[in-house]
This record gives structure tokens, C-alpha cells and sequence, in this order.
């Protein structure tokens, strides 16, 4: 892996970590209370615990594991485990929302749609629209390795 790959994979791995610990906090005040309507703790989990996850989600590259170690943040709220053999599809409907992958989507989107509205001279735009001088563009891995361009 390069040096910026474990860079952003520790920085995504701090991310989810203060989540966690957001969530956490509020399980024995919150998530396992059950005086608390459902609908309520769905919205706690919006507000606090994924806008928490999401801040500067844009520039993320989330792997399967990540997501799915921040859906087992909802199986908890709603006291599921793996083993009730609940669909994660079943659990994003309750929430109404239609899951964390697509959070993280819609935040890039959302990103991408920020900077293309951009003035041609902001550094974020330039970025965006710029090309390596030098240096080799790779094409996908189809099985046999890189294939140079």
C-alpha cells in the first residue's frame, strides 16, 4: 500500500473510531432505554452519530468492511444482531433511509456538484480539471495486472 493510502485509511479508521465512541456514550443513555421511541433514536443517530461519520466524507474512499462496520451501528440501536437474521435492507427502511454507502455517495455527489459550480480560478476546480504532466495512467486490474495506457 503507498504512503497515502494508509494515510487515508487511518484517517477514515480515526473517523469511524469517533463515531463509535459517539455512539458509544449514548448506548446506556439512549439506545438501550426503552422509554425512547424508535423513530426518535433514528433521528439522534442522523444528527450526532453520521454527521460525526460523514464530516469531509467527500474525499473518502470507503472499502465493504467500513460500511459495514457502520451498519452494525443501526442493528444496535434497533438491538439486533447478526445472529436475528435481519436483512440490512429491512433495517435502512425502518430508518427510512437508504443506507450508508449511499450517504457517503450523495456527500461526494454533493461535493462534486460544489466545485463544478466553482469560479474557473479556485484551486478545487483546477484540480478537478487538471492532468499529470508525467507519470503513468493506469488501467483497471483485468486479472493479468496493470495495463499501462
Amino acid at each position: 500500500m503507498e504512503v497515502k493510502e494508509e494515510e487515508e485509511e487511518e484517517a477514515l479508521k480515526r473517523r469511524i473510531a469517533k463515531a463509535t465512541c459517539v455512539f458509544g456514550s449514548l448506548r446506556h443513555r439512549l439506545w438501550n432505554e426503552r422509554g425512547i421511541r424508535l423513530d426518535t433514536k433514528i433521528l439522534v443517530h442522523h444528527a450526532v452519530v453520521l454527521s460525526i461519520l460523514l464530516l469531509s466524507s467527500e474525499s473518502w474512499i470507503p472499502y465493504k468492511h467500513h460500511i459495514h462496520q457502520l451498519e452494525n451501528c443501526l442493528r444496535l440501536i434497533f438491538g439486533l444482531t447478526l445472529r436475528d437474521k435481519v436483512l440490512n435492507e429491512e433495517l435502512f427502511t425502518k430508518c427510512k433511509i437508504s443506507g450508508i454507502e449511499q450517504f457517503l455517495i450523495q456527500s461526494q455527489l454533493r461535493w462534486t456538484g460544489h466545485v463544478l459550480r466553482m469560479p474557473d480560478n479556485r484551486i478545487p476546480k483546477i484540480v478537478m480539471y487538471s492532468q499529470l504532466e508525467t507519470g503513468k495512467e493506469m488501467l483497471g486490474d483485468l486479472g493479468l495486472g496493470q495495463v499501462e495506457k
